[in-house]
């Protein structure tokens, strides 16, 4: 079984999140909550936990309908004109 706080991690690391982005998303205004869940030095009351692992599985239902990573199909011309190919903040093709 997957604990909450490796469920945490797991998704912050997915998406790069911060601890406190993460408490944000879940409507945690103490983000010591998230750090110490994940590092399984706390274990929220019952009606905590629950309400987190709720929130949790919401992200990662929504997570499962959106792909992770976006890319921009690029032309040949495209490719020899920026020498290869790697997703930029704006989605275009250039090189890097």
């Amino acid at each position: 079984m997957i604990t909450l706080g490796t469920r945490m991690l797991s998704y912050r690391a997915r998406h790069r999140l911060s601890q406190r982005q993460l408490a944000e998303l879940l409507g945690e205004k103490n983000i010591n909550t998230i750090y110490r869940i994940e590092n399984g030095v706390h274990r929220p009351h019952k009606a905590n936990e629950i309400r987190l692992s709720e929130k949790m599985a919401k992200l990662e239902a929504e997570e499962k309908e959106e792909p992770l990573v976006h890319f921009e199909v690029c032309t040949t011309e495209e490719l020899l004109e920026n020498g290869k190919y790697h997703e930029g903040s704006n989605g275009k093709c250039h090189g890097g």
